[in-house]
């Protein structure tokens, strides 16, 4: 599995999970307000990094429909390569700290469906 994809996976996995904590603590169910959210966010990250690897290939000497010199090529090689790698990482450091079990979510389901919310 291609690290970029699970970058843009993971959050969408944890979507439910934080909707039901979050009707657990205030019994109101808000899965529109939490998606959409994210959607803003996630729509304004990557716009951010659209432009800044604009910039980076910038000012590494990118030169449209020619052939690269050596810094571009390597600037490129980090772009898509390094840097990918770097948010999986972190990713996989964030996750390991998310502190919610499978027993809480167990125990949080139980508790909404006992209460019918």
């Amino acid at each position: 599995m291609n690290g970029a994809f699970s970058t843009h996976v993971l959050p969408w996995t944890m979507l439910p999970d934080v909707v039901d904590i979050n009707e657990y603590q205030t019994g109101a169910r808000r899965e529109g307000l939490y998606a959409g959210l994210m959607t803003f966010f996630m729509k304004i990250t990557n716009s951010i990094a659209i432009f800044l690897i604009g910039l980076i290939l910038e000012f590494s000497g990118y030169v449209a429909n020619e052939i690269q010199n050596a810094t571009t090529m390597t600037t490129i090689q980090w772009t898509m390569a390094v840097a990918p790698g770097i948010f999986v990482i972190i990713a996989i450091i964030a996750t390991t700290l998310y502190p919610y079990s499978k027993e809480d979510h167990r125990n949080i389901r139980m508790e909404l469906e006992r209460t019918g919310t």
